[in-house]
């Protein structure tokens, strides 16, 4: 009888012992003693040592576990993530050790609830958990990457109108560049505002410039690089070209909301017909049932 009933208190245990530890590990997550401090508090009092400090066991253990997970991802995988976390804008701070660690607990996490699944027999759902486990921090940082790179071709255009107007009323393109980027806010300022201290620091113009088209995904802000850095090569009037770049970006960003609404409309379309029709059907054949007097009771035998 003991061995009978074993097994399932086991199983109990476990799965309580994995939904207390995923609990605990998600609120140390997310809880930060310096969140109320400004940016340049932060600046000065997050050491490297404070963060490694912070996360306790499941902290501990990420951070262990974070360079076999790095050996087996690759160089090349590790390269096109580093380029990845740059293109979302370190999105609270990521770096592609914080982001490995971070991986590395979810994976542990979701595999010791696997591994109660496992002994239970359920293998298609510790498959599943482990796969979710694996997504999850891929799917948060495209999400963030695909957004700062939308509210970057979104602020371009209006970026561009400013600086064009900056420019021509006498200021130099670089000093244009930072009083407009102090304007702004957003993910386009952050990046115009990181160039121009690269170019603070002895970097040339054209090699902030393509480092800022590398960081990012952005169609519209690579034709803007583009576009300036042959203006200055072939000694276009730097305002025309500005205004003439804007143009273009106006277009490029009319073209892309046409194609975002002509692919949207099968996505209405299938849900209308997924949802309405079989609605409208029902209430088409209850309304026959009733209006033909059936006696309801009686389809029944």
């Amino acid at each position: 009888m003991t061995g009978v009933l074993g097994s399932p208190v086991l199983m109990a245990l476990l799965a309580a012992a994995c939904a207390w530890t995923a609990v605990r590990g998600y609120a140390r997550l997310r809880s930060d003693p310096l969140d109320g401090l400004e940016v340049e508090d932060l600046a000065l009092v997050r050491s490297r040592k404070q963060i490694e400090r912070s996360g306790g066991p499941l902290g501990a253990l990420g951070r262990r576990l974070a360079p076999v997970l790095a050996s087996a991802l690759g160089a090349q995988r590790l390269e096109r993530t580093r380029s990845r976390i740059q293109q979302a804008g370190n999105p609270d701070g990521l770096t592609l050790q914080s982001y490995l660690e971070r991986k590395a607990r979810l994976l542990a996490i979701f595999g010791a609830g696997a591994l109660v699944l496992v002994l239970r027999g359920q293998w298609l759902l510790a498959l599943l958990a482990v796969a979710g486990a694996w997504a999850i921090p891929d799917l948060a940082l495209r999400s963030a990457r695909k957004a700062r790179q939308s509210a970057i071709d979104r602020d371009l255009p209006d970026f561009l109108d400013v600086l064009a107007v900056t420019v021509s009323a006498g200021l130099s393109f670089r000093a244009a560049l930072e009083r407009v980027a102090a304007r702004y806010e957003g993910p386009l300022s952050e990046e115009v505002t990181q160039t121009l201290r690269q170019m603070d620091v002895g970097e040339a113009r054209r090699t902030a410039f393509e480092r800022l088209r590398r960081r990012n995904d952005s169609a519209a802000l690579d034709q803007f690089v583009v576009a300036l850095l042959q203006a200055e090569e072939l000694g276009t009037p730097l305002t025309e070209a500005l205004d003439q770049i804007a143009v273009e970006m106006r277009r490029a960003t009319a073209q892309r909301a046409r194609q975002q609404a002509s692919r949207t409309s099968p996505r209405v379309a299938l849900v209308v017909t997924m949802v309405m029709v079989p609605g409208a059907l029902v209430l088409l054949v209850v309304s026959l049932l009733l209006s033909s007097g059936v006696d309801l009771g009686n389809l029944g035998g």
